[in-house]
């Protein structure tokens, strides 16, 4: 996605739905896209959160043990 469909893209997320476009702009400015295959691990249950990830393409599994408890996709 280019800059201006990211920031299309992150004000339909409930979570940044008050920002104005510059406050998108300076969250995007601050922000690193990251591609990870499928079955990498991003972190565990516990881990201290230390970042944010919005999902742009895909979807991400939570799991709690062997099971999963919610599935992440775009805009969520």
């Amino acid at each position: 996605m280019n800059q201006t469909e990211l920031l299309q893209f992150l004000g339909t997320i409930d979570l940044f739905h008050f920002f104005s476009g510059e406050e998108l702009a300076a969250f995007l400015e601050k922000a690193t896209e990251v591609q990870v295959a499928k079955g990498v691990v991003l972190f565990h249950e516990g881990d201290p959160g230390q970042e944010m990830y919005i999902v742009l393409r895909g979807m991400i599994q939570i799991f709690r043990g062997s099971r999963v408890i919610y599935i992440v996709k775009p805009g969520d």
